[in-house]
């Protein structure tokens, strides 16, 4: 399929009729459009702006088992993410695998031949002999765990959770390359509550058409809710982008 189809169903895909004769609005599949993102990655800027604002992520949020950001440490963006959804989601996946039934079967063949239950592996007080067995089950386990954590060049590689506005420059210039014909800017929301930012790329195309292109959110948040996120609405998206886009007219002309 040409390039050319292939970006055309990307950005008609998931549409959201928010208006009807008036405005569509589409959240990018990263998943399913993957192909038109890769191209990008290792463009030189992209990678500047990504080693920039997850050195200060990291600055910001210090992990104890992990380093500052260095991207010669081949650990990927999404190991600094704040929150268990990588985990969760792979320890979800894993319970799924047939390879965990099997590993559950075999361990309780050997809990029993050796005159316990199952269960007790999970234990942390027991005795040595059950220890080593125990260690040897989580070992079998957790690498029926890691096929499931986030692999290089893929879009969840990159899902830094609670980074977005740190990587806020590197997420806007990717879309920018991705889909050069559309209009591309940053919306979002500050919580005063909870001191956090709700953050977006909104891209404007022919016949009243946006794009939302969201790393984050794309696979667990509608259209709807993304915009709700940074304050704006099916009837309010439309006069914000002109507000914006005034806004930077208004910036060049003072300077």
């Amino acid at each position: 399929m040409r390039k050319d189809v292939i970006k055309k169903e990307a950005t008609e895909s998931n549409v959201v009729v928010l208006n009807p004769n008036k405005i569509e609005v589409s959240v990018f599949d990263f998943k399913k459009d993957w192909a038109l993102v890769e191209p990008h990655l290792n463009d030189p800027e992209l990678l500047e702006l990504l080693n920039e604002g997850m050195l200060e992520f990291s600055q910001d949020h210090p992990w104890k088992h992990l380093p500052l950001w260095d991207p010669n440490n081949n650990i990927g963006p999404w190991e600094y993410a704040v929150g268990d959804g990588h985990a969760k989601y792979a320890l979800d996946k894993e319970n799924e695998d047939p390879e965990t039934q099997a590993l559950y079967k075999k361990y309780e063949r050997i809990c029993s031949n050796e005159g316990f239950e199952f269960e007790e592996l999970m234990y942390e007080d027991i005795d040595p002999k059950m220890k080593k067995i125990s260690e040897a089950y989580w070992e079998e386990s957790n690498k029926i765990m890691c096929k499931y954590l986030p692999k290089k060049n893929t879009y969840r590689w990159y899902q830094c959770f609670c980074a977005g506005c740190y990587l806020q420059i590197w997420h806007l210039t990717l879309a920018e390359k991705v889909f050069p014909d559309f209009e591309w800017d940053i919306f979002e929301k500050g919580n005063p509550d909870s001191g956090k930012c709700s953050i977006t790329n909104i891209g404007k195309g022919p016949n009243r058409k946006y794009l939302i292109f969201d790393i984050f959110l794309f696979d667990s948040c509608s259209a709807d809710k993304i915009l709700e996120n940074v304050g704006l609405n099916q009837n309010s998206i439309e006069k914000a982008w002109e507000t914006k886009k005034q806004y930077w007219m208004d910036l060049l002309t003072i300077h």
